[in-house]
């Protein structure tokens, strides 16, 4: 596979700089004191099955219905470049364009930040483009991760990482040693499982991080309501490569079935890092639950349907410079699809194509430097009685500088 000449641009620049950070929030990306940090992340992968991983697909789960992603080869898994800016004590900006594969550059983060401290609690306020609150395990797990493929359970979720346009408001404080935060946000929901015209779509988050003598922890849940309207799934029969976009739900819907009506998110995570024991163990559940219409050219039906994904992962760095880790991944859904034309639609839908789906990887990394890491993954993806085992080599290098007024 090819890669494109602006993901080699920003591999790159990271090959040729010195320390790092990926795939940060605003709070992370924007400096603390008045100036700019800039950060720049890449990882280009080279990964070997015999066949296409059973999960590239995903067919039956309703989300975009196209042919997914073939990590077979050499392509660049994710790179980001990122710059923060910050105007004074109150005001900060954050932008962050990345591109993955053969696709084209696409914006990440492009965030304005007002923020401000109290003895009780701290507070920030943000509005443009995000990755809406979810938790630290839930949000950085994928692109730049210490797994390369993303978790099953994200890209049922959102099709990969949650990206929206919209407003989100944090508060912050610390009770009987507990650092505790709340983020509450409006969302345009425009991506997915959003369709393609806009509503307001609320999210919450509440998280808890402490620490203690043997190590430190955090917990996190988030839930999010959507209103999609006109969200376009590519019926099992249609051709279409690997898309950030979901197709049109146009008045011939040609290749096409449209869902309407509401979709709910909801995840829970927690992690532990010991001290003594240098040992990080990470789990995450997460949940899309939808009811709402599901047509097509042939039929209409009110549809109903419960997909659950999840993981845990533990990662034990026995040395400075190695680490070695394992991951195991669930996913499933329950489904149901009643009225004129019902059974037409759900074999266009896929769902005759379901089946649960696993993954399990282990995972050894080498620091070669300050910015740069080595890792070697071996694992399978299961579906019912096919399984395909993989073997992937991973090169991830990271860089971020600040620069004072």
């Amino acid at each position: 596979m090819q890669i494109p000449l602006s993901s080699v641009a920003l591999a790159f620049a990271a090959l040729t700089s010195s320390v790092a950070l990926a795939h940060t929030d605003a709070n992370e990306a924007i400096p603390d004191s008045a100036g700019v940090k800039a950060s720049i992340a890449a990882a280009i992968t080279c990964l070997s099955a015999r066949d296409k991983l059973p999960s590239q697909a995903m067919p039956g789960y309703l989300i975009k219905g196209d042919a997914g992603i073939d990590h077979r080869g050499t392509q660049l898994e994710h790179g980001v470049a990122q710059l923060g800016y910050r105007l004074n004590q109150m005001f900060g900006a954050q932008l962050a364009v990345g591109a993955h594969g053969t696709d084209p550059l696409h914006v990440e983060a492009a965030w304005l930040q007002a923020r401000g401290y109290s003895p009780a609690v701290d507070w920030t306020l943000g509005a443009g483009r995000q990755r809406p609150s979810l938790g630290k395990v839930m949000t950085r797990s994928g692109h730049l991760d210490r797994f390369g493929l993303m978790p099953l359970a994200k890209q049922m979720m959102a099709d990969g990482d949650w990206i929206e346009d919209g407003l989100e408001a944090s508060l912050k404080r610390q009770a009987a040693g507990v650092d505790w935060t709340l983020d509450a946000g409006i969302w345009r929901g425009r991506s997915f499982p959003g369709g393609a015209k806009d509503s307001v779509n609320p999210s919450v988050h509440l998280g808890a991080t402490g620490h203690q003598d043997a190590g430190e922890w955090a917990v996190d849940a988030f839930a999010a309501q959507l209103k999609p309207e006109q969200r376009g799934t590519r019926t099992y029969s249609a051709t279409g490569a690997h898309t950030h976009a979901a197709p049109v739900c146009d008045v011939n819907l040609n290749g096409v079935v449209c869902f309407d009506g509401r979709s709910r998110l909801t995840g829970v995570s927690a992690q532990w890092e010991g001290r003594n024991l240098p040992v990080t163990l990470t789990g995450a559940v997460l949940w899309r639950t939808e009811s709402g219409s599901l047509g097509s050219r042939n039929g209409l039906g009110q549809y109903s349907g419960r997909n659950r994904g999840e993981w845990l992962q533990a990662v034990w760095q026995f040395s400075p410079v190695w680490e070695a880790g394992a991951r195991l991944e669930r996913l499933k859904t329950d489904q149901s699809l009643v009225g004129g034309g019902a059974s037409w639609v759900a074999s266009e839908a896929g769902f005759g194509h379901y089946s649960p789906l696993q993954r399990q990887t282990l995972m050894a990394g080498y620091k070669l430097s300050p910015w740069a890491d080595l890792r070697l993954e071996a694992g399978r993806d299961e579906v019912n009685s096919v399984s395909v085992r993989f073997v992937a080599l991973r090169l991830v290098v990271q860089w971020d500088k600040g620069f004072s007024k």
